[in-house]
């Protein structure tokens, strides 16, 4: 994705996750909750909205489609529990020969 920048601290409590003409994704942090300010450039066609964090985002993209917010991984899955999606008919297919 050629929107996704790195975040940066812009102050004590904020991180901007997010920045381009549409607008600014921050990660803002208080003492009692984390959440994430939206802060669109065109004030006559959007409105700023606040989201609560409850998921640890670290990652942000806006465009005008919407926008997409990430977490880091909880960690790998086991096999066993990669099982349950894999399809019977799915273990016949040979991905070399095409």
């Amino acid at each position: 994705m050629t929107n996704c920048q790195p975040d940066f601290i812009t102050g004590g409590k904020y991180k901007v996750l997010a920045w381009n003409m549409v607008g600014t994704v921050c990660l803002r942090q208080e003492a009692a909750f984390t959440s994430i300010d939206v802060d669109f450039t065109d004030k006559n066609k959007n409105r700023n909205i606040v989201i609560n964090d409850d998921f640890g985002i670290v990652m942000a993209c806006i465009g005008y489609s919407g926008m997409f917010l990430a977490s880091k991984g909880t960690g790998g899955a086991d096999d066993e529990e990669l099982d349950d999606f894999i399809r019977p008919d799915d273990e016949d297919i040979d991905m070399d020969n095409n």
